[in-house]
C-alpha cells in the first residue's frame, strides 16, 4: 500500500545568502504510528529497505555515518547524531555534519486509523564541488532528488511497516 492519494503535502525553500535549504513535508500513511517509529528508529536497517540509503555505519549508540544518493550521479556522506530520540512523541531528530550541514527530523503522529508523518530538514550543502558551488542554480534538481529519495523511502516505508 502506499501513502494516501492526495494526503502529501511537500514545501522548500532555498535563502541564497545562507545558501540553506529547508524542506517540509506531511504524509497520511496507512498503518500503526508506533510501527513506522520503530522502522525509522532503525537506522542501521535503513539500507535493507530505502534504496537510497546505501550504508549506514554506526560510531555509537547516538551516532554513526551514513551514504545516501539518489538519482544525481552524487554520493553524499553524512555523520547523524541523536538530538531528540523520544518514543513517548515518536519524535526523531539528528545533526547532520559532512557534505549537509544542518539538522533533519521525522514526527509520526496518530490520525485517524492511520498515521502522519511530518519530515522536516534545514541544510547546508558542504559537500566539495559541483554540488555547493551550483546548489542555487541547480536547485531545482537538488529539490527534485530529494523529493524523490524521500517518495522512494516513503513507499518503503509503508510497505515495510504499514
Amino acid at each position: 500500500m502506499s501513502p494516501s492519494a492526495g494526503a502529501d503535502r511537500w514545501s522548500h525553500a532555498y535563502d541564497p545568502a545562507s545558501k540553506v535549504f529547508r524542506f517540509s513535508s506531511w504524509h497520511l500513511l496507512p498503518g500503526d504510528p508506533d510501527a513506522f517509529y520503530e522502522e525509522l528508529h532503525d537506522i542501521e536497517a535503513w539500507p535493507s529497505w530505502w534504496p537510497q540509503v546505501r550504508s549506514v555505519e554506526p560510531i555509537d549508540d547516538r551516532s554513526g555515518y551514513v551514504a545516501i544518493r539518489s538519482f544525481l550521479p552524487i554520493t553524499l556522506r553524512l555523520r547523524l547524531v541523536a538530538l531528540v530520540d523520544d518514543a513517548a512523541t515518536r519524535t526523531l531528530r539528528a545533526s547532520l555534519h559532512g557534505d549537509l550541514t544542518g539538522w533533519s527530523q521525522f514526527v509520526v503522529q496518530p490520525d485517524g486509523a492511520g498515521s502522519r508523518l511530518r519530515y522536516d530538514q534545514e541544510a547546508r550543502v558542504t559537500k566539495p564541488g559541483a554540488a555547493s558551488r551550483f546548489a542555487g542554480s541547480a536547485r531545482p534538481l537538488l529539490v527534485a532528488n530529494h523529493r524523490s529519495m524521500m517518495r522512494t523511502g516513503l513507499r518503503a516505508l509503508v510497505r515495510r511497516a504499514g
